[in-house]
Parts: C-alpha cells; sequence; structure tokens
C-alpha cells in the first residue's frame, strides 16, 4: 500500500514541478515578475512536498 501512495505521489509532485516551471518560463518571456515569483513558489512547493513523501514512505 505504502508503495502505491508513494507512485501516485511522485506522480503528481512531478505534474507540480513541470506546471511550476511552465509557469515560471511564461513569466520569464513576458518579464511578469509577479508570474515568475508564483513559479518560484511552485518550484518550492515541488520540493518540500518531495521531502515529505521520502520522509512519509521510507
Amino acid at each position: 500500500m505504502s508503495i502505491a501512495v508513494m507512485i501516485i505521489a511522485l506522480c503528481l509532485i512531478a505534474i507540480v514541478g513541470l506546471q511550476s516551471c511552465a509557469v515560471m518560463f511564461g513569466g520569464h518571456l513576458s518579464q511578469n515578475e509577479g508570474v515568475r515569483g508564483s513559479g518560484a513558489a511552485g518550484i518550492d512547493l515541488h520540493f518540500t512536498g518531495y521531502r515529505n513523501t521520502a520522509a512519509i514512505c521510507a
């Protein structure tokens, strides 16, 4: 059961990471600091979620 939860969590974290990278890239292209900051916050959420998932499933 914990392996299935870990796989699902890692897939969701990967989706959040890709979406945040896309937002940050779009903010960079449009030179919009607010959008770029939102992407950076998403990247931070991505790494925090990954670290928590690894700690729970270990």
